[in-house]
């Protein structure tokens, strides 16, 4: 973490021309060195720097996987919501009735965690979002897990029931 290279996180030996090391997410600085044959002293490679990034994907909230929605005379509007991601940019929230997502319905792009949509219409929706984070000359893209909900449309209108006054009730 240090490009001085004063207490080194890792150092490893090695006779291939890789390595594998896990590293927390942070900045580190890296560099090569061998002894020198001749002089019998180490030589080093310029010093490179490397950022690891840890995400965790984003958290859906709503509509929660398996909601169903139903109406009988206008489409709902449905609230779709997530947690906030620590490193993005950018949301881009993707519905379709497609699990694969090769048809999507409706595509939203923007920097805040919720959205309400008034226009879908009866069937089985999947959604996700997709997360955009910019690091300089750095791109990434997360995507959360996808989540189910479906639209019904009812034929029938349950009537109204009273509730208040109770029956047989007497008022003054």
């Amino acid at each position: 973490k240090n490009k001085n290279f004063f207490n080194p996180t890792v150092s490893k030996n090695t006779a291939l021309n890789s390595n594998i090391t896990n590293l927390p997410g942070g900045r580190y600085y890296w560099r090569l060195s061998q002894v020198s044959p001749i002089t019998k002293k180490p030589d080093y490679s310029e010093t490179r720097r490397l950022i690891i990034i840890k995400d965790s994907p984003v958290q859906l909230v709503q509509p929660g996987n398996g909601t169903i929605f139903t109406f009988s005379a206008k489409e709902p509007i449905i609230n779709f919501s997530w947690v906030k991601n620590k490193i993005a940019s950018n949301y881009t929230i993707e519905i379709s009735q497609d699990k694969l997502f090769n048809n999507i319905s409706k595509t939203f792009e923007m920097q805040i965690t919720d959205v309400a949509v008034d226009t879908l219409t009866e069937g089985l929706y999947y959604w996700r979002v997709k997360t955009k984070a910019g690091f300089s000359n750095i791109s990434y893209n997360g995507l959360s897990p996808t989540y189910s909900f479906s639209i019904n449309k009812k034929m029938t209108i349950n009537p109204p029931e009273l509730i208040s006054p109770s029956h047989e009730t007497k008022t003054s």
